[in-house]
């Protein structure tokens, strides 16, 4: 798994940032599975990365760190785009 990009925020009005971000995973040398998930959300208010780790080759470690990713994306995120501490706490 492994993903490069770039993304312009602006957080102040006056002030623009770039941000340049990758991502990289690995089975390692002792599972057969990489049950890694990453997620990337962007809103004209606010870049959410989420990373969730696997469940040391568990079962349905992989689908349980998607879920996560899922759930938290989803859920940090205000109507107004933006995602506070507040909310990402609850989700």
């Amino acid at each position: 798994m492994g993903e490069l990009g770039s993304h312009s925020v602006q957080a102040n009005p006056a002030k623009r940032y770039a941000v340049r971000y990758a991502v990289k995973s690995d089975v390692g040398q002792v599972r057969s599975e990489n049950q890694d998930s990453y997620g990337l959300t962007r809103t004209h208010r606010s870049d959410l990365f989420v990373v969730a780790d696997g469940m040391g080759g568990a079962g349905g470690g992989a689908t349980a760190s998607t879920i996560a990713v899922n759930v938290v994306t989803r859920t940090a995120l205000q109507q107004d785009g933006q995602v506070t501490e507040e909310s990402l706490s609850d989700a």
